[in-house]
Order: structure tokens, then C-alpha cells, then sequence
């Protein structure tokens, strides 16, 4: 099992009540390391471009890292709260086979450690899944959830089967891990995930967070376009809209190459007509950068940006027009780097 320590600092009240992190923030980075695909890999150059294609080799495993940081503040009843998110996550994945005719690949992937730093206004803590909890740490309102997610999920192997355009077909979890993701899951937030929480709702989840390639060979600056959607109730579902182009290779960096991405989000049916609230969306930036080694044929660094500001308002009335001054205003700026895990130090 899992195993986690806490570190606090003494929490403030604002309102009349303890706040933390939303929790979505923390959940939603778990379901990116589970979905951020790597080893996009060229496969041939030619006239017209080069194919990019995910390519895989049985047994081979590869250790990866995933940091999320992530900066909320949200402007309310004429106050203001900050919270700060940083989450590491070390994984690795092994490929279990791979099929001689078509290239698809069985892929397991295993979270191995979970870190955690939330500083806001209920406190700063830390959860390390390396270090045993203590007392403190089980007894925490809001941290104690989370212990018995990482709990549930460290350690268990997920299975996903990956085209070589890098379509996800389906995702498998061990039966008793699945039940015991479901009953560590944070109050409410199996509702609110997209399907984190299920075996169907992983696999739309790493099939929409994928780099998907094209199906046809691409020149230095040739782009291609993903559309996907994934549901963020209550909200709704968030459209995003990413186009992909692909950098002239750099003699000086053999077998590299580089992919930017610019994006586009869009909130679709965030409300029903009968709902008290009226939601809007402004994206201030979704840009990423995609790294990888063609020689090796595996990612290598992809970093991507997001800042954007949700406004929940409550409707008017019947004659009466709403209110600005009642409206919940949160600015989100997020930073989610993926990456071959460097090497530990050498022992002596």
C-alpha cells in the first residue's frame, strides 16, 4: 500500500470557513499523466515530408514524470483566495506486446509515487506516497481523501491498447483496483470527473488528452488539427480545438524534432436554460511545445500553458437583469510538463 506524510502550517479562515484547493484540480492532473502519450516517431523522410507515427518495442519499460502546477485565485463576495497546486507524479510504462501486422501496442502504465503541495487558505500541506502517513494526515478533512486515492491508485497497472496514429481503443484496470479507486474518490468527484473513475471514462479521457497524428506525411511547417471533448460537469463539456505544426529539424540536434501547438477551448452547453447561473469562459492562452527523439522514437519533453478565467454569474430574475456584483470569478493558470524521468544519481 501507499504510503504518505503531511506537513501544515496553521490554515486561515476566509468567509467564516476553512477553504482548500478545488479538488478537480488535483483529481484532473491524475487523469493527464494518464493520458499524456508519448514516442511519437517519424517514420520515414522523404520529398513530401515525414510520417509520424507512435512506434513501440515489447518489453521495453520507460520512466516518465509528470508536474503539474497550478495557479487558482478566485474573486467572490469582494474577497479574494489564492490557492497553489504543484503535483509530481512518477510513472512508468512497460509494453506488454505489440501486434507484427498492425503496430498496436498493449501498454501498461503504473503510477510508482505521488508528491503534493497545496499552500492556500487552508494551510500548506504535503502528501508523499513515499512516506507513511501520519495520524495528523489521516485525520485531515481535506487530505485524508486524497490519501486513500493515491492509496488506491499507486501501484495498480493500467493496460491501454494504442494505434500507431495514437488512437486509444480501450483501457483496462484489475476489477478489485477499480472498486477501490471508486470508494477512495473524493466526495462528489466521481460526478465531476468526465468518468475518472471508470473504466470507459479513462479510455475517453487518454483518447481526448492524446497527441493524435495525421495520416499523411508532414513538411517543416505543414500543421494538422484535433478536435475532442471532455465533460466538466456541472459546466457542461470544454471543446478543445489544438492545431499541431511541425518545426524545420535542427542539424544540430540529430533525430529531434519539434511540434507547437496552438489551442483553442470553448465551453459548450455550460447550463441548462432552468439553471440559476449563467457560466463564461475567456481563454488568455492554450499553447504547448512537444519534443521528441526520432532515433529513439519516443517523447522526450512537452510542456503546455493554459490560463483562462471561468465567471459564474447568477441569472436575474423574471424582469430583473442579473447581478455582476454576485458573480464568482476564478482565473486559472496551469503549467503540465511530461518527460522522460532523468536518471538517478549513481550510487557510490
Amino acid at each position: 500500500m501507499a504510503s504518505s506524510r503531511i506537513e501544515t502550517a496553521q490554515p486561515s479562515c476566509v468567509g467564516g470557513s476553512r477553504l482548500v484547493a478545488p479538488r478537480w484540480a488535483i483529481v484532473w492532473g491524475l487523469a493527464m499523466a494518464t493520458a499524456g502519450w508519448s514516442a511519437p516517431a517519424p517514420a520515414q523522410d522523404g520529398k513530401d515530408g515525414e510520417r509520424l507515427q507512435f512506434r513501440f518495442t515489447p518489453n521495453e519499460t520507460q520512466r516518465y514524470e509528470f508536474l503539474q502546477r497550478t495557479q487558482i485565485q478566485v474573486q467572490a463576495a469582494g474577497q479574494t483566495i489564492n490557492n497553489t497546486i504543484t503535483q509530481l507524479i512518477d510513472l512508468t510504462r512497460t509494453v506488454k506486446e505489440v501486434d507484427p501486422t498492425s503496430r498496436v501496442a498493449k501498454v501498461g502504465e503504473t503510477f510508482q509515487r505521488v508528491r503534493l503541495d497545496i499552500d492556500g487558505p487552508a494551510g500548506k500541506f504535503r502528501v508523499d506516497t513515499m512516506t507513511p502517513a501520519d495520524d495528523e494526515a489521516r485525520d485531515h478533512p481535506q487530505v485524508a481523501p486524497l490519501l486513500k486515492l493515491y492509496d488506491a491508485l499507486v501501484g495498480v497497472e493500467f493496460v491501454q491498447t494504442v494505434k500507431p496514429d495514437g488512437a486509444i481503443d480501450n483501457v483496462v484496470i484489475p476489477p478489485d483496483a477499480l472498486k477501490k479507486i471508486r470508494e477512495a474518490a473524493p466526495p462528489g468527484m466521481v460526478g465531476m470527473t468526465g468518468g475518472l473513475f471508470d473504466a470507459e471514462g479513462l479510455k475517453n479521457l487518454a483518447s481526448q488528452a492524446t497527441l493524435r497524428l495525421p495520416d499523411r506525411p508532414l513538411a517543416a511547417g505543414q500543421s494538422w488539427t484535433d478536435v475532442s471533448e471532455i465533460a466538466m460537469p456541472p459546466q457542461g463539456k470544454m471543446r478543445y480545438e489544438r492545431v499541431y505544426t511541425l518545426r524545420p529539424a535542427d542539424p544540430a540536434q540529430a533525430g529531434r524534432r519539434v511540434i507547437d501547438m496552438e489551442g483553442k477551448m470553448i465551453l459548450v452547453s455550460p447550463q441548462e436554460d432552468n439553471s440559476p447561473f449563467s457560466v463564461a469562459l475567456d481563454v488568455k492562452e492554450f499553447k504547448g511545445t512537444i519534443q521528441f527523439d526520432q532515433t529513439q522514437g519516443r517523447l522526450t519533453d512537452s510542456t503546455i500553458r493554459q490560463r483562462f478565467v471561468v465567471t459564474v454569474t447568477p441569472k436575474g430574475t423574471e424582469g430583473q437583469p442579473s447581478d455582476a456584483k454576485q458573480a464568482i470569478v476564478q482565473e486559472v493558470n496551469q503549467a503540465v510538463r511530461f518527460r522522460v524521468a532523468p536518471e538517478p544519481p549513481a550510487t557510490p
